[in-house]
């Protein structure tokens, strides 16, 4: 009797054990080089409860994009920043390539623990960060879009905020729904290219560039009374190829904007800059030399009142792949340091306050 229930009792641990494993993350192949204090892969679900930055690395051939590492940053103002592998992602390619597109369409929905991002097929796509799995919703009606960018989520609720395909209309919708069925909010006249947005809840104003006219511009929710409340820097893009970032801290008055030098200067840079509201007095406060081949590689995000958060893919180090770099700076530029490093493209940051 004695002999089995020991038996069992192994059994059982045996049991227990198998159990342990099947929750731990299992490692890729081939791991990045150059990472800087990465914790052991951390498995489970995330609810953010602390200010998280999220980021996604993608294999280094990009012909064959079928899996990527989503990373969670937490102890963000702290001397050493934590970094923790959470998930590998493994889903079919078209999917993949448009979520880790450099396109600046990653937004965090605090409400139902989702990055949302689009597929390129007509869909919402969503990743969830409590189980790591991949939903779609599809647009509907009239006003459907195929590439959605810079959506915008507010954090009390499930409305967005995004530029429609063509950039010249500015859409409201909601993910609640099954299927989403886009409003216009803002239907641009003459000639016009919105090419980056961001949203003040509380004020219940949307701020936009126009790379057209070269200002940026403000708005009311419903689309009326715009008023134009700085010039873009002189001798920069905001053309979409270079994929412009806009980013309001309304407690501090400022926006923060990322620019790419126009075809006509001879160093081609990505920065990132810093203007008061109304005003026109740029503070240029991040700049990087472009990679030897390819468009620029530069994402940001803010904390408001705190910290800048970025990813920048930038000429090589080691080998012949080119680095990509994710760090952080006070929002002056001061303080500009890097906590991870990979020779695979990193191509977004998002940041996430809790609810």
């Amino acid at each position: 009797m004695k002999k089995k229930l020991l038996s069992i009792l192994a059994i059982g641990a045996l049991f227990l054990i198998s159990c342990k494993k099947t929750n731990v993350l299992p490692e890729i192949q081939s791991q990045s080089d150059n990472q800087k204090d990465i914790t052991n892969p951390v498995p489970g679900p995330i609810a953010v409860t602390v200010p998280t930055l999220f980021f996604m690395e993608e294999p280094v051939n990009n012909l064959i994009i079928d899996s990527a590492i989503l990373f969670q940053a937490s102890n963000l103002l702290a001397a050493k920043v934590t970094v923790a592998k959470k998930a590998i992602l493994k889903i079919p390619a078209i999917k993949i390539q448009n979520f880790i597109t450099t396109n600046p369409a990653w937004d965090y929905n605090t409400s139902t623990d989702e990055i949302l991002t689009y597929d390129g097929l007509d869909n919402i796509l969503k990743l969830s960060t409590k189980n790591f799995k991949f939903t779609h919703q599809s647009f509907v009606g009239a006003n459907k879009s195929f590439n959605p960018s810079h959506m915008r989520v507010n954090p009390l609720n499930t409305a967005f905020f995004f530029i429609n395909e063509s950039g010249n209309k500015i859409r409201r919708a909601d993910i609640t729904s099954g299927l989403i069925d886009p409003k216009d909010v803002f239907n641009g006249t003459g000639l016009l290219k919105i090419t980056a947005m961001d949203v003040d809840y509380r004020g219940k104003k949307i701020y936009f560039v126009d790379a057209t006219n070269m200002g940026i511009f403000r708005i009311d929710f419903n689309g009326q009374n715009k008023v134009k409340v700085a010039t873009i820097p002189l001798g920069e893009s905001v053309k979409s190829e270079v994929n412009p970032i806009l980013r309001l801290d309304i407690a501090q008055n400022k926006l923060f904007l990322s620019t790419h030098s126009n075809e006509f200067q001879s160093k081609q840079r990505s920065k990132l800059w810093s203007v008061v509201i109304f005003g026109n007095s740029w503070t240029k406060i991040f700049e990087a030399t472009d990679p030897d081949t390819g468009l620029p590689h530069f994402s940001f995000d803010i904390w408001k009142g705190n910290k800048i958060f970025y990813t920048l893919y930038q000429n090589p180090k080691i080998g012949n792949l080119p680095i990509s770099l994710v760090g952080r700076m006070n929002l002056d530029g001061t303080a500009n340091s890097t906590f991870f490093e990979t020779k695979r493209p990193v191509k977004n940051v998002v940041f996430v306050f809790p609810k």
